[in-house]
Parts: structure tokens; C-alpha cells; sequence
């Protein structure tokens, strides 16, 4: 059967706060129950709704490419950049949207016009993926990539916010060049 037009994408809708565990587990992933994800950063487990519209988002665009592509995306797009926007507050023309974390900062390491007496602080805990692309950006610009060590446990095993910046303000005063 046909898909209907409203088929389209809802734009960004804020959802209200919500307690962590095992509810919050059933209510909004597919995880199986045995499964403890901790890894949201690299792959998966999408919250359902995100899951229900990617989900409409491919039913639109298999049943009718021609327009999906050049009627409907261009559109969806630009209203989801909109309420996206408006919940952190900024200018829509300065909301992108990248396939993962990894292009995110890799477009944007890219795009930053570091010079030679700029530098690049990450630590040792950072992705690879992102150390590697700033290591990369530093080296094509003449800048320099610094990568500080975090060791634990933290002097007087203490993490606070406040020794962690501590920790970067050390690191930073010790290596200007």
C-alpha cells in the first residue's frame, strides 16, 4: 500500500526529563534485558523515538526516492536544524548535522584556522579517533598538538571539577611555548 504524506518526519521535540535505570531501559531502548550498554558514544541503542523516525525517514524515502530527495529532505532538514536551534538557543544556519562524533570534530578541527603559534590540548583519555584527527590538524597547520596525561587515581584521590581544571591549568602554564 501507499505511504501517506504525513508519513514525513516530525521536526526535534524536546522530551521531559527522565530518571536513568532500568525504566527508563524498557520505556525508550531495545536493548535486550541481560544487556548493560555503555557505549552510546561509538554505535547504537538509539532511543526509541529516534529509532521510530530514522525508521519513517527510510519507509519515505524507499517508497518514493524522487521525492524524498528533491521535495522533502532539503525541507525536513531545515525544520529539524530550526528546533534544534531553538532549544540550544542559536542561529539555525549554525546547527550541522554530521552521521557521527567523529566527523562532527573532524569537520570542525578542519574547518578552525589554527596557525602555527596555536595549539591543541587533549589527554590520553580522548578518542583515538579524535586525537588522531587533531594530531593530524596540528601537523598540517604548524601547530602544536598536545596530549595530557590523566593518570588515576588524581592526587589526594580527589575528582572534583575543580581538580580536574587545576589539572589543565597546570598542564597549560607548564608547556607554553
Amino acid at each position: 500500500g501507499a505511504l501517506s504524506d504525513n508519513i514525513v518526519p516530525e521536526p526535534f521535540v524536546a522530551v521531559p526529563a527522565m530518571q536513568f535505570g532500568k525504566e527508563a531501559r524498557e520505556k525508550y531502548y531495545l536493548l535486550e534485558d541481560t544487556t548493560c550498554f555503555l557505549n552510546h558514544g561509538s554505535f547504537g541503542a538509539v532511543p526509541r523515538p529516534v529509532f521510530d523516525q530514522r525508521n519513517l525517514c527510510i519507509a519515505q524515502m524507499e517508497h518514493e526516492p524522487e521525492k524524498w530527495y528533491r521535495h522533502l529532505l532539503d525541507d525536513t532538514l531545515l525544520k529539524n536544524r530550526k528546533c534544534l536551534a531553538e532549544f540550544i538557543n542559536c542561529d539555525p544556519e549554525d546547527v550541522v548535522f554530521a552521521e557521527n562524533v567523529t566527523e562532527a570534530i573532524n569537520d570542525v578541527l578542519w574547518s578552525f584556522p589554527l596557525a602555527k603559534d596555536d595549539g591543541v590540548l587533549v589527554t590520553n583519555l580522548g578518542y583515538n579517533s579524535v586525537n588522531t584527527i587533531a594530531s593530524e590538524v596540528c601537523k598540517a597547520r604548524g601547530a602544536t598538538y598536545h596530549e595530557m596525561p590523566l593518570l588515576f587515581p588524581l592526587a589526594g584521590n580527589v575528582l572534583t571539577p575543580e581538580a580536574v581544571v587545576k589539572l589543565y591549568a597546570d598542564y597549560i602554564n607548564d608547556h607554553r611555548d
